[in-house]
């Protein structure tokens, strides 16, 4: 299927650039070729050597076996459907046939990734049927009947873990990752849909190298599912309880959003409590916008 090290090394680049990494251009060895790879806080060397007809990668020099397993299974799964045009799986290029209206199905949902202000949540709802009735009059409790699972991610532990990833997106797909795996532990689920496409390919990647034979799609993908507002729900409603208490300890209050509102409520923050605690209130890598 390829014809040299550069397609292999290109496939190998498109692949794992979907799936969040960064990979450094390549040098030719007595065996092959090899170069860097960097993904999240992690890297190492991999080398691609030829045996007989095909290519293999070698993963030996990985010291994080987790980093190895998680490129192994994405590898083994894109080359489920070689293209023999290009070189390129099709499943790089085109997207996978989903069931429009699935009965069964796990929603996860996030609230506040781009507010300044209050903690990241985010909730994963499992229905193994579609209920009947308007979602939006189910109480948190009957909600909470369901296998569901949610993070409160407060904002000092926010800005720990985007201090070690340096990456919005790597973050979010982690935090979905952690609901997304406790609701699998309540109840198996065979579709799960997250709120975009670059993230459900990160997700399903990790949960094929953990052994779950599961298919992650982008909400946008399939008709309204009432787990899919479940999770809304519960997300929304576990932000606001930990804003209220976050504005209750500082006497202040904390506007959704990033713009200059926001702006002029972080500058009377500062100067009431310092610039220390913003940290514990605020996602403190976000700009704010500034609004003619």
């Amino acid at each position: 299927m390829f014809k040299s090290y550069d397609d292999y090394y290109r496939f190998l680049k498109v692949l794992w650039a979907q799936q969040g990494c960064v990979i450094n251009p390549f040098r030719r060895s007595s065996d092959g070729i090899q170069f860097m790879l960097f993904y999240e806080n992690k890297s190492g060397l991999l080398k691609v050597l030829n045996q007989g007809d095909d290519y293999q990668v070698d993963y030996s020099q990985l010291k994080d076996r987790d980093l190895a397993d998680f490129l192994s299974a994405s590898l083994s799964d894109a080359l489920k459907e070689p293209d023999p045009n290009f070189g390129i799986p099709t499943s790089l290029q085109e997207e996978q046939a989903v069931p429009q209206n699935p009965e069964t199905l796990m929603g996860v949902s996030l609230v506040a990734s781009e507010d300044y202000f209050g903690p990241l949540c985010v909730a994963a709802v499992s229905l193994d049927h579609c209920p009947s009735g308007d979602p939006s009059l189910l109480s948190i409790d009957e909600i909470q009947a369901f296998p569901h699972a949610v993070l409160v991610l407060r904002n000092d532990s926010y800005n720990c873990v985007y201090e070690k990833m340096q990456n919005q997106d790597h973050l979010i797909s982690w935090a979905q990752l952690r609901v997304i795996t406790d609701t699998l532990v309540q109840k198996d689920q065979p579709y799960i849909a997250v709120d975009s496409l670059r993230h459900s390919r990160m997700i399903q990647t990790n949960l094929r190298a953990k052994g779950r034979e599961v298919t992650v799609l982008d909400k946008a993908q399939i008709a309204a599912h009432p787990a899919n507002e479940y999770a809304q729900i519960l997300a929304t409603y576990c932000y606001q309880e930990e804003v209220i208490q976050l504005e209750s300890h500082y006497q202040c209050k904390l506007p959704k959003g990033k713009a200059d509102r926001v702006q002029a409520q972080k500058d009377v923050f500062i100067a009431t409590h310092g610039e220390e605690e913003l940290r514990f209130v605020a996602k403190c890598h976000l700009g704010i916008d500034r609004q003619g």
